[in-house]
């Protein structure tokens, strides 16, 4: 069975980036995807950063994208 545990630290991480305007959120929540990027259950951190009370889902491509250059 799959925890998610990793991708729900970083869907935490951006919430707290883009809502609360935390630098040092930011930061982790990129180096967390860096770091397990091969390893993460992509349909469901996208599902959840999707989410209204995430609304993540642009900020979430964008590292992704930054992640893949």
């Amino acid at each position: 069975m799959h925890h998610h545990w990793i991708e729900d630290l970083i869907i935490d991480r951006m919430n707290a980036c883009k809502h609360w305007k935390s630098e040092i959120d930011c930061e982790m929540a990129e180096l967390l995807v860096n770091r397990y990027y091969n390893d993460l259950d992509w349909p469901y951190l996208e599902r959840k950063a999707g989410k209204p009370e995430n609304d993540i889902s642009s900020e979430l491509q964008e590292i992704k994208k930054r992640t893949q250059a």
